[in-house]
């Protein structure tokens, strides 16, 4: 059975769909389409209460993951990080991050 994603065909399998094929997947997504690019980043405060969590801004304690993703999805990279980093913290090194690992993908040989 043959699916159609974005806008080419990928044969069904029975393996186990890993985070690699999935970079593959999107490398081919990125590499025919024909729009701008728009990376967005988003931190969230995920309250938590396992030993190692830390206080937020909002005075509970938890985590503050971070995701960057482009044109209204596409996870390029996430980071998990302490409950004490407010949401705009190191936001140019993960703007940064993001960048080489959308390049990493777009240039992937596959």
């Amino acid at each position: 059975m043959t699916q159609c994603i974005l806008n080419f065909t990928v044969e069904s399998t029975d393996e186990r769909l890993t985070p690699r094929a999935g970079q593959i997947v999107f490398g081919r997504y990125l590499r025919h389409i024909n729009e701008p690019l728009i990376l967005d980043i988003d931190a969230t405060i995920i309250e938590s209460h396992k030993s190692t969590a830390e206080n937020t801004y909002k005075q509970f304690p938890g985590f503050s993951p971070i995701i960057g993703h482009i044109n209204g999805g596409y996870v390029v990279h996430s980071e998990f990080r302490s409950g004490n980093i407010a949401p705009a913290d190191y936001n140019l090194s993960f703007v940064k991050r993001c960048m080489a690992q959308l390049q990493r993908i777009k240039d992937s040989p596959i």
